[in-house]
């Protein structure tokens, strides 16, 4: 099992975080299935989610999604997940 935290930012302060449990691999399907679930438990809309954000998190280990990544309106900066 590993984990992804994910951390809400606004003016470079965490308003809001959560930690999930996934599995050790995956592909870009369920990355997508646990983003939507993040967003679910931050109470926020799900952002457009491109194969390089899929590909930054694989191989750095971490993504930002910034307001222009959501259709909907952001009430952070950014949404940061991170592998824990």
């Amino acid at each position: 099992m590993a984990k992804i935290w994910a951390k809400l930012i606004n003016n470079d302060k965490i308003i809001k975080d959560c930690v999930i449990e996934t599995e050790k691999r995956y592909g870009i399907d369920e990355f997508i299935s646990y983003l939507q679930n993040i967003c679910y438990i931050l109470d926020i809309p799900n952002p457009i989610v491109l194969s390089t954000h899929f590909e930054k998190f694989s191989e750095f280990n971490h993504v930002k999604f910034t307001r222009e990544d959501f259709i909907e309106e952001l009430r952070a900066e950014k949404l940061v997940l991170e592998k824990a």
